[in-house]
């Protein structure tokens, strides 16, 4: 047939052949931290960032988070300043 069947052998070995070429998950911060950062970030730009801004100010920064992540983060984060609801 003309096909490579390495990445067969190497999934029956329990890798997929991605991770066997080096290309292995490499997870961003937890949500903790990185709601540290988004906090950080929110302080320093006195609250003028989105979290599309956010999402690219953590990247210039070295710190992996995919958009969904950050917007959920900062949707779900407590804002400085908003009223409670009474209850």
């Amino acid at each position: 047939m003309g096909r490579d069947r390495s990445g067969l052998v190497q999934l029956g070995q329990g890798q997929s052949s991605r991770q066997a070429r080096g290309f292995g998950h490499q997870a961003g911060p937890g949500n903790d931290t990185l709601l540290a950062h988004i906090k950080a970030i929110h302080a320093q730009t006195h609250g003028g960032y989105g979290w599309p801004r956010i999402t690219k100010e953590l990247l210039a920064r070295g710190v992996r988070a995919g958009k969904d992540r950050v917007r959920s983060c900062t949707a779900s984060a407590p804002r400085a300043g908003a009223a409670s609801s009474p209850q």
